[in-house]
């Protein structure tokens, strides 16, 4: 019996010169490749390396966080450090922190809820983060956004505009504060080169930790 072929979830051509396979946080495989190859090539590269990219899949898919159930006594992160889940009468509002979590019985759907409640906080906490940053370096954005964006924890625009996702704000503060400074920078170097992450580097010297916490717990900062 064969082994089930392996699926293709994206190629990504550009006139890079070399063919990079990469397993996502989503266990997709993507093909970076040049603008020349063919797909029987790309085809094949993938046969070729049929068993490391089902290794690399399987390890993914352990690493993926079981679906929350929004029950009492389940933990939700906030600034890197979980609080348990109640419910309970309160009077601050459908959702509210104490040492706790705590629900209000009249919410129909408590993710959309406590999706309500990080997306506030992101709003009071992300700008002053980048105020903090910015009066440091002197980099200044015209505008900072918070949104809900799914695959990307920030994102700097055209036009100098921030944008970064409420999931964040479930991070440690330092890993929060990475992800401004990275977007920051954006602002005065466009690209991902050597030069970028020098000037990221001057600014926070320890950034490749954080980078690396960010890879490796980013995937349990979910609703």
């Amino acid at each position: 019996m064969y082994p089930e072929k392996i699926r293709i979830d994206r190629v990504i051509r550009s006139g890079r010169k070399t063919i990079a396979l990469m397993v996502n946080d989503q266990a997709e495989l993507v093909i970076r490749a040049p603008l020349w190859v063919s797909d029987e090539l790309i085809e094949g590269l993938v046969i070729e390396k049929s068993d490391w990219i089902r290794n690399k899949q399987e390890s993914v898919l352990r690493s993926i966080p079981a679906p929350r159930q929004f029950l009492p006594g389940e933990k939700f992160p906030f600034l890197g450090k979980e609080y348990p889940l109640d419910i309970g009468v309160n009077q601050k509002g459908s959702v509210h922190l104490t040492d706790r979590f705590i629900v209000d019985p009249g919410v129909s759907d408590i993710r959309e809820g406590l999706i309500n409640w990080y997306r506030k906080a992101a709003k009071k906490i992300i700008p002053v983060r980048c105020g903090h940053w910015s009066a440091l370096t002197g980099l200044k954005p015209g505008s900072v956004h918070i949104t809900s964006a799914q695959t990307r924890w920030g994102s700097c625009s055209s036009r100098s505009s921030l944008n970064f996702t409420w999931r964040l704000v479930m991070a440690p503060l330092e890993i929060v504060d990475y992800v401004v400074v990275h977007e920051l920078v954006h602002l005065e170097i466009r690209n991902h080169s050597g030069s970028y992450w020098e000037r990221v580097r001057s600014i926070l010297p320890d950034y490749a930790d954080k980078r690396r916490w960010l890879k490796d717990h980013g995937r349990e900062l979910v609703l």
